[in-house]
């Protein structure tokens, strides 16, 4: 025991040793006391100190008005304390404190709380809180959550880890009120496996639907990672078992081998709309399952992949899946190399494709795809050419009569396809420097300028005798459906997405896009101010089943403005010359502060050939009310029937330690009387403890 002070004083008569002043007291490295009077006695090595006591113990920072020590600095009691746990482990006063030994202790009278402000907002106050540092927890009984002097909240026991390190245990609860399951809640219990897996059990009762039971299990280690989560009901307002299955696994057996899967399957075609869940979205319609093997292999300039998997889907807009299109199997292979014989810029593409196409009414259709390609790409001095030229043929086997083979039934068919194009990009460019006099945001600006064309040029033969399973709408089956035509797809080789389908005859294609690059004077960086993209395609006579039987296409263009740091602007549209209306658009233009307060106002519209228009206008903000205060709005209005689709609003405050959020709004669903519908809550987060609300 070392002892250092401003006046040290021995009794030897009662074996004690005084010390005043600063008063400074240490035994190793894991024990430090400073304090202005203490007395050791030196027969029972006991401590007793009082005043201003500051003691670190193992690491925490003890402070109090007096001290007592019984034989070593692990056992004894400090008054009117306050307790800075290590590690974050939170902060703490007392009445008193009882040192057990180094790694426990019991709070008399005590407050606890994971804010580190100077006056904690929040905090928990019990009679006792037993601590252990060994087993890394805090427990209490009879414990009152207090928010700014104000009790929130009481539970009869409480336990909260010290170090954030994983520890099972049960979870904040998480209750919500809605119209169309009553009051619900999950109770979760986290269960530390292994310190490369994990698991939760969640019970989620509801007053409207009977009781829930959800597992998520999670693993992680190297070279692999997954999650497993699974979320069941019986429904008591529908008297049927409902359920939702999410697997999500991804592994890698060596460096060159990637293995992913991903599950997902539903009891209910409604479920996702009916219960709150993360592990799909609300706005799909398709559940999508697949297992998926790849690798690829790269070398000077040349690279080989390989594909194989299956896919299988659940669609969630009819009753049930015997018409579902599954993939059991697909293999996909494709090589590109140069062409070292033929010179520079010559290379050779590949691509071997077989698929099975199975539905569960016994249709069964097997294709095989082929389609090598010659590509040349030459520099030019103002931009660049490239052509291609290539063959493709798809080779089908049907057995039974799905509808996606158009009636024919069994047998087989085969699709023969050449293809070429040619094309041409520019690219020109012009500096303007401002004046040194010119009050402008500016140093430089420079305005580039790209026009590409390209001709197009596919022959196709049989194509009306296979089935068509990926160039297809998911409401018709076998009609054939071009792409959505924008500036993104402007120069496709074929107008049909997917295999099954490719757009026979020839056509030219031109766009051209206006960039404008700013320097600015400020810091110098450069940026994008503004980009103008307009494209268009022309087809001869006889060619002109792809738009309508006119001489051009819709023209399409998309706009992209950003004049400052703070206004920014993106518009895209489809225009149709002939009929002189706008057939597509979408808008936005969005304002920033200084603050991060944002704004955006939008506007979009579609008037597809088979459906009726849509037209909405959207608002979003998120912006500053007070210091600590925000708030958040998304409005959908349809102007069409002149209402409001679907709107979210939110009042947020946001501290150091914790934040408080209402939120109220309107979810779309297919049936808002059953499915979907309006929510409101609130939830209360505090740093290091958890969320409370209802939603």
């Amino acid at each position: 025991m070392e002892i250092e002070a401003d006046h040290l004083e021995q009794l030897q008569e009662r074996g004690l040793v005084t010390a005043k002043g600063r008063v400074r007291v240490r035994s190793d490295a894991n024990f430090l006391l400073e304090t202005n009077d203490i007395s050791y006695n030196v027969q029972t090595r006991a401590i007793d100190a009082d005043g201003v006591v500051r003691m670190c113990r193992n690491g925490e920072w003890f402070y109090g008005s007096r001290l007592h020590l019984e034989g070593s600095d692990d056992r004894g009691s400090l008054d009117h304390a306050r307790i800075a746990m290590s590690r974050s482990g939170g902060r703490a006063t007392a009445e008193k404190v009882v040192l057990h030994d180094r790694n426990t202790l019991t709070l008399h009278g005590a407050k606890f709380t994971n804010c580190n402000c100077e006056n904690p907002p929040w905090y928990l106050k019990s009679d006792r809180i037993q601590v252990n540092r060994q087993e890394n927890e805090a427990k209490a009984e009879n414990v009152t959550l207090f928010l700014h002097g104000l009790p929130l909240a009481y539970v009869p026991w409480w336990r909260h880890p010290l170090r954030n390190v994983r520890q099972s245990g049960f979870l904040t609860p998480t209750p919500r009120i809605s119209s169309a399951n009553g009051f619900e809640v999950d109770i979760p219990y986290y269960l530390n496996i292994a310190p490369d897996q994990d698991a939760t059990l969640t019970l989620h009762p509801t007053t409207r639907r009977g009781t829930m039971g959800k597992v998520q299990y999670r693993y992680l280690g190297a070279g692999y990672r997954g999650e497993f989560e699974t979320h069941g009901i019986y429904d008591t307002q529908l008297n049927e078992f409902r359920g939702l299955l999410a697997i999500d696994d991804q592994r890698r057996p060596d460096q060159d081998w990637l293995i992913k899967t991903r599950v997902e399957q539903t009891r209910s075609r409604h479920f996702i709309n009916d219960f709150e869940q993360k592990l799909v979205e609300n706005s799909h319609r398709h559940l999508d399952s697949f297992s998926l093997a790849n690798r690829l292999w790269s070398r000077d300039r040349a690279y080989t992949g390989f594909e194989t998997g299956v896919r299988w889907f659940q669609d969630l807009q009819t009753p049930n899946d015997r018409q579902t299109v599954q993939q059991l199997p697909f293999a996909k292979w494709v090589d590109d190399r140069p062409l070292v014989p033929l010179g520079p810029g010559w290379r050779m593409g590949s691509m071997v494709r077989l698929d099975n196409f199975y539905q569960l009414t016994g249709d069964l259709t097997n294709r095989v795809d082929l389609a090598p390609t010659l590509d040349y790409t030459r520099s030019l001095p103002m931009g660049r050419l490239r052509s291609q030229i290539g063959v493709r043929e798809s080779l089908y086997q049907v057995s039974g009569d799905p509808l996606q083979a158009g009636g024919h039934g069994d047998g087989s068919s085969h699709r023969e396809a050449s293809l070429a194009n040619v094309r041409l990009d520019s690219r020109l460019q012009r500096t303007y420097t401002r004046n040194e006099h010119a009050d402008t945001l500016f140093a430089a600006l420079k305005h580039v300028v790209e026009p590409s064309v390209q001709y197009t040029v596919n022959a196709v033969n049989g194509q009306s005798g296979v089935p068509n399973y990926d160039s297809q709408a998911n409401v018709t089956h076998n009609n054939p459906v071009l792409r959505e035509f924008s500036t993104s797809n402007l120069f496709a080789t074929n107008l049909y997405p997917g295999i099954d389908r490719i757009s026979g005859g020839h056509w030219l294609t031109y766009g051209v896009t206006n960039r404008l690059m700013g320097r600015q004077v400020d810091h110098g960086m450069i940026r994008e101010v503004a980009s103008l993209t307009v494209g268009q395609r022309w087809a001869p006579s006889g060619q002109r089943d792809y738009q309508r039987e006119h001489p051009f296409s819709d023209l399409v263009t998309s706009l992209n403005l950003f004049l400052t740091d703070r206004w920014s602007m993106r518009m895209g549209s489809r225009f149709d010359p002939y009929g002189g209306t706008l057939v597509s658009a979408n808008s936005e233009l969005s304002y920033a502060t200084l603050r991060k307060d944002q704004y955006g106002v939008g506007f979009n519209l579609n008037r597809p050939e088979t459906a009726e228009t849509i037209k909405d206008a959207t608002l979003s903000a998120n912006f500053g009310l007070l210091e600590m205060w925000r708030w958040s709005q998304k409005i959908n209005y349809s102007l069409e029937q002149n209402s409001v689709k679907n709107w979210r609003s939110g009042l947020i405050y946001e501290h150091d330690c914790w934040s408080f959020e209402w939120i109220a709004g309107r979810r779309l669903a297919s049936s808002t009387v059953d499915h979907g519908g309006s929510f409101a809550g609130f939830q209360i987060n505090f740093k290091g403890l958890g969320g409370y609300g209802f939603n």
